[in-house]
Formats: C-alpha cells, sequence, structure tokens
C-alpha cells in the first residue's frame, strides 16, 4: 500500500483549565500532548489500513524524537487546531520510524506553535509485506 503524504489531518483542541498556570497561559509541555492528538487522529484517519497490514494497529508509538518551536501563547478556553502531515517513512528491521510535520493554529488562524520534526517509532510485529511506501 502506497501512503499518500500530501494528505494533512486536522484535528481540534479546546486548553483546559489544568493546562495553564495563575495567568491563564498554557505550559509549553502541554504542546507535545496536542501533538500527540494529532498523530494519532492523522494515524487512524489516513493509516488505519496501512496499519492493520503492517501489524501495527493498536501499538503505542514511541516518541523518538521532536523539534518544535513555540510562536504564540494558548490560553485557557482558546481552540486549537493541529495540522499533521506525513513527511517520510523510514523501515528499519524492527520497527518503522514515521516522520510528521506539525503545526498548531488557533482559530483566527494564528499559529500557536510548529514541529519541524516529531519522530515516532513503531515496533514490527509479524510479516513486514505490507510496508509499500
Amino acid at each position: 500500500m502506497n501512503i499518500d503524504k500530501k494528505l494533512e489531518g486536522q484535528v481540534s483542541v479546546r486548553v483546559r483549565s489544568g493546562e495553564v498556570d495563575s495567568y491563564r497561559i498554557a505550559h509549553h509541555s502541554n504542546y507535545i500532548v496536542w501533538y500527540e492528538i494529532g498523530r494519532v487522529h492523522y494515524l487512524e484517519t489516513y493509516l488505519a489500513d496501512w496499519l492493520k497490514e503492517t501489524s501495527l494497529l493498536n501499538k503505542q508509538g514511541k516518541l523518538e524524537y521532536i523539534k518544535s518551536r513555540f510562536v504564540n501563547p494558548a490560553h485557557i478556553d482558546d481552540v486549537l487546531n493541529v495540522y499533521t502531515k506525513l513527511e517520510g517513512v523510514e523501515e528499519l528491521d524492527d520497527k518503522v520510524i514515521l516522520t510528521f510535520k506539525q503545526k498548531i493554529l488557533n482559530n483566527t488562524t494564528r499559529k500557536m506553535a510548529n514541529t519541524s520534526v516529531a519522530k515516532v517509532s513503531y515496533e514490527i510485529v509479524g510479516d513486514k509485506s505490507g510496508l509499500g511506501t
């Protein structure tokens, strides 16, 4: 199965009270969680068949590397849109590494943060024949 790298997923998240400080600004560590929500949504929406073929379905990916740039603060009750795009697939003997590019915008399309790279590895169980990238 060939993976279409032109697809971009989008999912919305709302900044909750437990994610902000006393100034009602979201702590930067929450962006990593929001990126993960975006990657999981992308996998479930665009790569579900591929994940089944490669025996990776329901396997938790391991975040191996992330580089993010925070541009503007997010505040309590902001609705953030997480955009995710698959940039690459690297096949190794015992795992596959998916590389994503992501950005977070608020509802007024103001950029909040973006990743230059997020690499997530998945351990391969069984046959690798479905890895036609």
